[in-house]
């Protein structure tokens, strides 16, 4: 993992279209959207909200996660 925080800054504004609308991809709402890949990082098991969770993932390869775009 890394010691370094990647900052991430997401802007919003309003569309003239339909919420609907906006749940399509090609939808033209999302035209003037800028594309960014954005690296994941895995939640510490000891930050985990539920034993069951840290039990589970205790043995298990994390952190394989592609970044999101």
């Amino acid at each position: 993992m890394s010691a370094v925080a990647e900052q991430v800054v997401v802007n919003s504004h309003t569309v003239d279209t339909s919420r609907e609308a906006m749940l399509e991809v090609d939808s033209p709402g999302w035209d003037a959207a800028e594309v960014a890949a954005v690296g994941l990082e895995p939640t510490a098991l000891d930050r985990q909200p539920s034993a069951y969770v840290r039990r589970a993932w205790q043995d298990r390869r994390r952190g394989t996660a592609r970044p999101w775009r």
